[in-house]
């Protein structure tokens, strides 16, 4: 029986192809994925207006997963600013749990000083402001307990890493043929 968890951490104006790609993909690996919300309403609009109802409050969210995930969009700067979340994913990444983030919420690490020394991916954009790690081109990177992607584009590699890193790599593979990604 798998029990593995996951939270996907919701802001306004987030990417929605990166949250809901990821939300779909680990639900259908079977992991436990809890979808907060970093507002104080359960109702987030992403950067496209797409308006997603958050399972819960971020104040009224277990304690512990398995793995932390942070979608990009340009609702990533008003977290750049979240003074409690961004110590709330350092102390994450300080106890060694699992973080992934894409698109430009690798900048939410690099504020959490998260990222020293690290190989990661982000949006291009964003690249020159995350100066403290060296950046791939490659799609998904993982290094130690932060795994990075791109942006929407590479949405699907990103979930499908994740699901191999929580469930191993004939898990991703199965997910990755079921829905006809190649």
């Amino acid at each position: 029986m798998n029990n593995k968890s996951a939270a996907v951490h919701l802001h306004t104006q987030f990417e929605e192809v990166e949250a809901i790609t990821v939300i779909d993909l680990l639900r259908r690996a079977g992991i436990q994925t809890d979808v907060l919300s970093l507002e104080s309403q359960l109702w987030i609009k992403g950067a496209h207006g797409i308006e997603i109802k958050c399972d819960l409050l971020l104040k009224d969210a277990k304690a512990n997963y398995d793995i932390y995930i942070i979608p990009g969009g340009p609702g990533v700067d008003a977290l750049l600013d979240n003074q409690a979340f961004i110590e709330l994913v350092k102390s994450w990444g300080n106890k060694g749990c699992l973080i992934a983030a894409i698109c430009a919420a690798p900048r939410i690490l690099s504020t959490a000083k998260l990222l020293n020394g690290k190989k990661i991916a982000c949006f291009p954009a964003v690249e020159a402001s995350i100066s403290e790690a060296s950046i791939s081109q490659d799609q998904v990177v993982k290094d130690g307990n932060i795994i990075t992607s791109r942006g929407v584009g590479t949405s699907i590699p990103f979930a499908l890493s994740i699901i191999g890193e929580l469930q191993g790599e004939d898990k991703a593979d199965y997910i990755s043929k079921q829905i006809v990604f190649t």
